[in-house]
């Protein structure tokens, strides 16, 4: 098929745009330069603005589902009226007990080798804890006397009265 050759046609509104578009790159209004943060400084923020201490789950939804549990296992004709104080020493507890969940299953995400938490780490954690508090060897704030005393490389201590 042939071709046909066909001169441009000049087009008067593109020629005034284009003076227009130079006229803003040579010192018009400039838009603000987009500054990039340092690779891993928006995980720190989140981490800094979580771990403030505020409680992560809102009041209201927690206190429904705090007085949905309680009215179903309260057999009297009567609700169980809860404090704003009680509700919020159970919500802090609760919290605490499902940051120290994930504590320990990111533990066994990270022995993996893995960075996500999968719902079996989940599960082992629950597993392990569970074990652990029921025979008393594992508290709040650490290994307990019993345990302790227990391992070969640790002698065991004096009783309080013999110094």
């Amino acid at each position: 098929m042939a071709r046909n050759k066909r001169t441009p046609v000049k087009k008067r509104a593109h020629r005034a745009s284009r003076e227009l578009s130079n006229h803003e790159a040579s010192g018009g209004v400039k838009e603000p330069r987009r500054y990039r943060y340092a690779p891993g400084t928006k995980p720190i923020r989140e981490i800094r603005k979580w771990s403030t201490g505020l409680l992560l789950i809102p009041k209201e939804a927690f206190a429904r589902l705090v007085r949905e549990i309680s009215d179903r296992w309260e057999r009297t004709p009567e609700r169980v009226r809860w404090t704003e104080q009680a509700l919020r020493a159970l919500q802090e507890a609760a919290e605490a007990a499902m940051v120290g969940l994930f504590e320990v299953a990111n533990l066994f995400a990270i022995h993996d080798k893995r960075e996500t938490i999968t719902p079996m780490d989940i599960q082992l954690a629950r597993r392990i804890t569970e074990a652990a508090t029921t025979t008393g060897a594992v508290t709040t704030t650490g290994v307990t006397g019993a345990a302790r005393e227990d391992a070969s490389d640790v002698p065991p201590r004096a009783p309080p009265g013999d110094l």
